[in-house]
């Protein structure tokens, strides 16, 4: 049975991917995102090089897409490689979201809680989460220049 087959059978209808090309070749599932597309699986692949954090853009852009599709009452996988790095920070930022008021310390002990202590890998992922809340606000205030 694919392994699409089996998200599916779980009620998963969305995929976050989060791995590299390298990775997904170096792994030996070099097709892993055609085979989520072609079991009808929706699939928002945006790699993150293991153990970064991603930039703020692709922290929004992944954070919407949960988000939509979680509101449209559909299950979400976001995934990376092992699930403790890179999926562990955007499900932090997600939830993050959700609650503005959510401290970092918080969100990463329940992320430790259900992941493990190992969950939030490397420094950078650690101080992208603490600097979540900041780094969205700078990136909403964006403004383009206005034409002449």
């Amino acid at each position: 049975m694919l392994f699409a087959d089996v998200l599916k059978r779980a009620g998963i209808s969305h995929v976050c991917c989060l791995c590299t090309s390298g990775e997904l070749a170096k792994y030996r599932v070099p097709q892993l995102i055609d085979e989520y597309k072609n079991c009808g699986l929706s699939v928002f692949h945006l790699p993150i090089p293991d153990g970064d954090p991603p930039t703020i853009p692709i922290a929004i852009a992944l954070i919407e897409n949960i988000k939509f599709a979680l509101d449209s009452q559909h299950k979400v996988l976001v995934h990376c490689f092992g699930g403790l790095g890179r999926a562990a920070v955007v499900v932090a930022c997600y939830l993050m979201t959700l609650d503005s008021q959510m401290e970092p310390k918080t969100v990463i002990e329940l992320i430790r809680q259900t992941r493990g202590a190992r969950a939030i890998q490397t420094v950078k992922q650690y101080n992208f989460i603490n600097d979540f809340h900041k780094l969205k606000e700078d990136y909403s205030s964006l403004r383009p220049f206005n034409k002449p």
